[in-house]
């Protein structure tokens, strides 16, 4: 059974209980306009007289609580429970600790990096501060020679 709704709204009445005389001439109009489902409608009218015909199950006085043992008797499945939202980023946090190592890593290499290379520049300046201080020919005066030797 579907839970779309009955193309004859009278239809469902059928189900339920024996149609009033308002709701026949309904049933009437509306199969006078459909004829194709007059033949469906009248074998689910049979079918609604001969279950009303039957009697009704009679209940057992201990229903209550036989349907409590069988609850009982019942394997306990466990109930999937909901995660806490911390969890819920465990793919985020799964990672985070190789990005922060590889961040660290990188941040220390960097510093390393700039620190070699102000070390380099020292060195060479030192190396150059001592080349002016020792050289063998003074250079400041190269181009007063050059100057002499122009005409």
């Amino acid at each position: 059974m579907t839970n779309d709704p009955p193309e004859n709204p009278a239809r469902e009445f059928m189900w339920r209980r024996k149609l009033s005389a308002s709701q026949e001439t309904q049933l009437r109009t509306w199969l006078a306009s459909h004829p194709e489902t007059q033949a469906d409608l009248e074998s689910e009218a049979a079918l609604n007289e001969a279950l009303d015909l039957l009697p009704d199950a009679p209940v057992a006085s201990n229903f209550t609580s036989r349907v409590l043992q069988a609850i009982e008797v019942e394997p306990q499945q466990p109930q999937p429970t909901r995660l806490p939202a911390w969890m819920a980023l465990s793919p985020f946090l799964r990672w985070l600790p190789r990005t922060a190592v590889a961040a660290l890593v990188l941040g220390i290499a960097l510093v390393s990096y700039q620190h070699l290379r102000e070390a380099h520049r020292i060195q060479w300046l030192g190396m150059l501060l001592w080349f002016l201080k020792w050289r063998p020919f003074p250079i400041r005066k190269c181009w007063r020679i050059s100057k002499l030797s122009a005409p």
